[in-house]
Order: C-alpha cells, then structure tokens, then sequence
C-alpha cells in the first residue's frame, strides 16, 4: 500500500506555475537590465515574446554563446528554466535554476522552483532532498526581503508574498513527505493551505496523502474529497481512488 500510495503522490504533483510568472517578475526585477546593443535587445525581446518553449530554449542557447556577459542572462536563464518546467523536463528545469542562481545566487524565483523539482530527482536523494531544503529556507529569506513596486498596491503584493511563501511550504512538505516525516510534511501542507486559501488540487490531495501516513482518517477524507471538488481531472481521479482505499481501511462496525 505505501509503494502504491508513493507512486500516486508523485503522479498528482502537477506544477502550474505559469499564471504566477507575470506577477514574479513584477517584484524580483526591480531594475530593468540594459542591453549595450539595439541586436542585443531586438533579439531578448524576441526571445521573451516566444510562446513555444523548445524554440524558446533553443534561441536562448543562442543569446548566451553571443552575449555571454549580457544583463539580460538571469532573464534568459529565468525564461529557460520556466520552459524547461512547462515541458516537464525536471532534469533541465534544475540545470536551467542552476545557471539563474550563478547569475543571481539569491534569484527567490530559481530557489523556490529548484527546492520543488529537487525531490523528484531518483540519483542521490539525500543530497537532493538536502539541497531542496536548503533552497526553500533560502527563499523564504529571499521573499521576506522583497519590496512592492508602485505598480502593485500593498494589498496585490502582499497576495503575491503569501503565494509564493506558500509554494516554498509545499516544497517543505514534499522534501519532509520523502524523508519519511509524516507529521511534519501534514503540518508544512497545512501552513501552505493557510498562506494560499485558493490552492489547487494538487495540494489537497498530498496533504491528503500525507495524513494517511499518519493514520489521520478524517484529516484525510477531508482533504481527498477536497481535492475532488477542486481538481483538475488527473487529481480529482487519483483522490477518489485514495477516498476508495481509505473506506477499505476503515473497521467494519458489527453488532
């Protein structure tokens, strides 16, 4: 049952980060870089408007071989590595994080997308999983530092905060859940539920799982048929399955 439920866990995670990045960029880019040539800027521009992510991360490649000191790398590297995830490519996603964090070691955007995709990597789990958790304490400094622009009201920046914050406790859910701490990964879950009330599916349905682990029936149930009403399909299908299994599990009362 733990393997299946394992299997099913990961399987859920559906990362749907692209309605954030607009809202991202407003505050980690508090100063436009500037290009030292028009070539330079057409060509950034016409990679930012690209829409198809293999294009995308082609014609970067390209910009970095002929403008290897360019302030506009952490963007390029940014749009990579937000591509790289929409292909569902972990492997390139974090080589992608990398290459952003040497060009901005404290890039709140690549910490908190490195400390999720981490824990999905099978080679050196520990290393993984402790350089996940060392990534998402990072970003939460780094998003406790950072200042709205006046182009955002305090109330729209405040709600981008708490979004992000909440991804970075999912992520510490999802490292702890690996690690085989149970209680704590129900706990992180929780904490990003409360930082981010409209949540997705997705999240309901880990947190779901994890209250199984931890013999949490009603915790559970509650968080499954959450997940059911929330969606989308491919969780909703998996919670009613684990809503199945948890009726199973259940005693069966005799009189």
């Amino acid at each position: 049952m733990r393997r299946c439920i394992w299997i099913l866990f990961w399987l859920a995670w559906l990362p749907n980060t692209s309605s954030l990045h607009a809202q991202y960029d407003l505050i980690i880019e508090p100063k436009p870089p500037q290009a030292n040539s028009r070539e330079e800027l057409d060509f950034y521009l016409k990679i930012f408007h690209l829409r198809d992510p293999a294009k995308l991360i082609e014609s970067a490649a390209e910009f970095t071989k002929l403008y290897p000191a360019s302030q506009f790398l952490g963007q390029i590297h940014r749009l990579e590595m937000r591509s790289y995830q929409a292909m569902d490519d972990p492997q390139n996603t974090v080589a992608a994080g990398e290459r952003l964090l040497r060009v901005r070691p404290k890039d709140a955007e690549a910490l908190l997308t490195l400390a999720k995709v981490l824990p999905s990597q099978k080679a050196d789990k520990d290393a993984n999983l402790n350089l996940a958790e060392k990534h998402a304490q990072s970003a939460l400094q780094e998003i406790a530092a950072l200042r709205a622009p006046r182009s955002l009201t305090i109330k729209q920046f405040e709600q981008i905060i708490f979004g992000m914050q909440a991804s970075v406790h999912e992520a510490l859910g999802i490292i702890a859940f690996q690690r085989g701490q149970y209680a704590r990964s129900v706990s992180e879950f929780e904490e990003s539920i409360r930082l981010h009330p409209g949540a997705d599916g997705g999240l309901y349905y880990r947190l779901g799982v994890a209250c199984r682990f931890t013999r949490s029936s009603a915790k559970a149930e509650a968080a499954l048929r959450r997940a059911t009403e929330l969606g989308p399909a491919a969780v909703r299908s998996r919670a009613l399955g684990q809503l199945v299994e948890l009726q199973r599990e259940k005693p069966v009362n005799r009189e």
